[in-house]
């Protein structure tokens, strides 16, 4: 198939959101990314990587903003007309319009909003949410580094990488949220599958 029908055709099938498309770019940026390996085109190395950490980062993004706004809405629900839970229904309808991810940023959120939201904390430094502090990290300084990162023995590893630490980090945070569902992409990560490579 070429790049024009993968293209066209993607932009026709997929998308249940922007984090599918999100997805889907991801799939052809380390797919460029490879074949600019192969190529030895460190310029283009370097903007692809760069925009697959952001990518990457934007996954998660996604999917705490929806996967909280979704708690909080179902949550309302389940209020009753007592005084208290009155008084609780005010707060979540408060927090709906005083959380924005863009005002608070996504790192504050997700240190305070699952443990005000749920009672619990997301475990932030185990496992696959401690990578991915790496990559936002690398992400925020990779203009700086991008030449370094570009002249790596494995680029594309490393976009694997952080692109499985992202889908690995959404499916804990909408775990927390909802632990007896399925994760809500799993079907499109079968569509659109990344080769494992451990995290970052």
């Amino acid at each position: 198939m070429s790049d024009l029908e993968m293209s066209a055709g993607g932009a026709h099938e997929i998308h249940q959101d922007g984090w599918t498309e999100t997805l889907a770019g991801l799939v052809f940026l380390i797919s460029r990314l490879e074949e600019a390996e192969r190529k030895r085109n460190t310029f283009h190395i370097a903007i692809l990587l760069r925009q697959t950490f952001v990518c990457s980062d934007y996954l998660v993004e996604q999917i705490f903003d929806s996967t909280t706004r979704k708690y909080i809405k179902e949550e309302k629900r389940n209020f009753g007309n007592s005084k208290k839970q009155r008084r609780k229904k005010r707060e979540f309808e408060g927090l709906t319009s005083q959380m924005s991810l863009k005002r608070v940023g996504l790192s504050r959120a997700m240190r305070k909003w699952p443990k005000l939201l749920t009672g619990d904390k997301l475990p932030l430094e185990s496992g696959e949410l401690r990578s991915l502090r790496r990559v936002a990290c690398r992400r925020n300084s990779t203009s700086s580094v991008a030449r370094d990162l570009a002249l790596s023995s494995r680029p594309s590893f490393l976009a694997k990488q952080a692109v499985n630490t992202a889908v690995d980090a959404c499916k804990t945070i909408e775990k927390h949220f909802f632990p007896d569902e399925e994760f809500t992409y799993s079907g499109w990560l079968k569509r659109f599958p990344i080769e494992k490579a451990g995290y970052f």
